[in-house]
């Protein structure tokens, strides 16, 4: 909130006697704990506040601090579990006034943060702590290896004197704005996190050696909230289940040979999120041989260097000792401009039902590349693949036969040489092309490019109401001859919207209300396309046009719910909702006077375009 008042300036004649004075911003504050899922789960690391039954008066625990610039300064209070704590008002720091009140246990405290403008607040907890049988405290700058470890007041300074420390499965906490220098190996179960002010950076730990963290035949162990660097891999992971990732910083050095931040193979159960691979790191920041059934998303990748390297990578070598399959990529983040690298962000190769949704990719050579089977890439947004004249925004490239994909919802935008690109290499001369077959892509934009459409290599399936436009050839052709190995025994590339001019730029996207079960209507509201003289709408199944569903209302027939893609990861492997139902979606289009076409996919209650079927 912003108030903007008016005064008089007095004293200086020459100056105009009305003036704007101050532009108040009202604070505002992280998402309290209940709410810290999806997006919000980047504030987990508030959750490791902790002081300890007994603790020292005035011994500090940490701030809460807003997530703008106030404009006045805001003022910090707080209400509920608060016996023995106090928070000092300028700078939010929380800190103890009576030990003898602090007994072990959980306290619920709200923090709320006011100012002339208004006022925010957030719900934490704070760990009170006795003496701990499963956590080890490190504190690389106060620690003493000859305390226990049990407690943050008896926190050791090493990571090898925890070896000394008890046997069992153990939590290691690392002090937040600390550095500690570890090559750390993980056991079954362990967890590696920090504690301590969240207000300081999270802690870094660095190693001269190949592997920052690491271990083999790994089971049910945890990374988050912390900085490493090494000499090769930040994370090395041979072999294992049920690996987590939270908000970690993962980083190698800028040059050398078989380098990659973040490194697993033969991982079963990954789950990757908010983490983050800062730029000009030497490899594939993010590289999975084998990975299944994982989840990777909210992720910031940024420019590797090497001229092999991409941003993330989902292989399988082409290797029957690595198979890949139900991984679920949503919601990250991946730049890949101004470096060394002539490959590009995100390759799906060999990985059987992967699904690629919600993600922003830019450049280099490619931005998508789905190189594999049963797969879909949906909703993305994607532009500057511009390093050579063999550059595409979204393709396959593979040296192989490959197929039976769905890419629909993708927007694909400037500047770009090849748009879409149904491509290959590595025939002997004279032998057949490869096949890419069973492809079913629609209601995708292509825009800004050289080239619309590039097709080199068979095809079987459709290419059908897409959007091109601004691209320098705005056509769709290719080679004609229909790919075999698959159901289709058509290649389709008609129709499409090739718009003379620029589409109606949507405005206000469409809603869709209504229960989404087998039996019931739903109704899709008006989209906004400015400029636009007549509306059309298009019911979905999975992706799939429903036959004769373009009225603005839809009632779902039975055994929808139980039409389930295979071209997705299952529930039961991944948690993607999609996986255990059919989805229901609809397509909005708006049409100009002179013909241009632009899309926009309507959206339900929770701002997802797509909804599972309930029977």
């Amino acid at each position: 909130m912003k108030i903007f008042a008016k005064g008089t300036m007095l004293g200086n004649p020459l100056l105009s006697s009305e003036v704007v004075t101050p532009v108040y911003i009202a604070p505002t504050m992280p998402p309290s704990y209940t709410q810290r899922s999806g997006a919000d789960e980047k504030w987990g690391f508030l959750d490791f506040m902790v002081t300890e039954a007994g603790a020292a008066v005035n011994s500090s625990i940490g701030r809460v601090l807003v997530t703008n610039a106030p404009s006045p300064n805001a003022v910090y209070s707080m209400t509920g579990d608060t016996a023995g704590l106090a928070i000092v008002p300028d700078t939010g720091l929380i800190y103890v006034t009576n030990g003898s009140l602090l007994t072990v246990g959980i306290r619920t405290i709200t923090v709320t943060a006011t100012n002339l403008a208004g006022s925010a607040s957030t719900t934490i907890r704070i760990a009170v702590v006795g003496t701990a049988t499963n956590v080890i405290y490190i504190d690389p700058t106060a620690g003493d290896d000859s305390n226990t470890g049990t407690k943050p007041s008896q926190a050791i300074k090493t990571w090898a004197a925890r070896t000394s420390k008890g046997s069992g499965t153990k939590t290691y906490a690392i002090r937040r704005g600390t550095v500690l220098d570890a090559a750390m190996v993980l056991a079954n179960n362990e967890t590696v996190r920090c504690y301590g002010d969240p207000a300081l950076p999270a802690p870094k730990v660095i190693t001269t050696s190949a592997f920052g963290l690491t271990g083999t035949d790994l089971v049910g162990a945890t990374v988050q909230d912390v900085d490493i660097s090494a000499n090769q891999r930040a994370v090395h992971i041979n072999r294992g289940t049920n690996f987590k990732a939270f908000r970690c910083v993962f980083r190698v050095p800028t040059d050398g040979t078989n380098r990659a931040p973040f490194y697993t193979t033969q991982l079963t159960g990954l789950v990757f999120r908010h983490n983050w691979v800062p730029a000009n790191s030497y490899g594939d920041n993010v590289y999975c041989r084998g990975l299944k059934n994982a989840e990777l998303a909210y992720n910031l990748l940024e420019t590797p260097l090497g001229s092999t390297s991409d941003n993330m990578q989902i292989t399988t070598e082409r290797n029957a000792l690595y198979p890949s399959s139900d991984v679920w990529i949503h919601h990250n983040t991946m730049v890949n401009v101004g470096g060394t690298s002539a490959k590009g962000n995100c390759v799906i190769e060999g990985c059987v039902r992967a699904l690629v949704e919600n993600n922003d990719f830019s450049g280099l050579y490619f931005c998508m590349s789905s190189v594999a089977a049963f797969n879909t890439i949906r909703n993305n947004r994607m532009a500057k693949a511009t390093y050579s004249s063999n550059s595409f925004t979204m393709g396959i490239g593979s040296a192989y036969d490959t197929g039976e994909q769905s890419w629909y919802d993708n927007r694909l935008s400037s500047p770009g040489n090849r748009a879409f690109s149904i491509s290959g290499t590595g025939e002997a001369a004279g032998a057949p092309l490869w096949s890419r077959y069973d492809l079913e892509i629609n209601d995708n934009i292509g825009e800004g490019h050289t080239t619309f459409f590039h097709q080199n290599r068979l095809m079987s399936g459709y290419f059908q109401y897409n959007v091109g436009q601004n691209n320098v050839s705005n056509t769709v052709s290719g080679v004609t001859t229909v790919a075999t190995g698959g159901d289709y025994t058509t290649r389709t590339v008609t129709p499409n919207f090739l718009n003379a001019g620029e589409g109606p730029v949507c405005l206000e996207r469409a809603r869709i209300t209504g229960l989404v079960q087998e039996g019931q209507t739903v109704t899709v509201s008006e989209p906004v396309f400015a400029g636009a003289v007549s509306l059309q709408y298009q019911w979905r199944l999975n992706g799939k046009y429903i036959d004769g569903a373009t009225d603005q209302s839809f009632t779902i027939p039975a055994g929808y719910g139980a039409q389930i893609s295979d071209r997705v990861p299952t529930f039961a492997t991944t948690g993607f909702p999609g996986g255990a139902a059919g989805e229901l979606s609809c397509i909005t289009r708006g049409v100009d006077a002179a013909g241009n076409v632009m899309i926009a996919p309507a959206l339900f209650a929770n701002d997802e375009a797509y909804m599972p079927i309930a029977a």
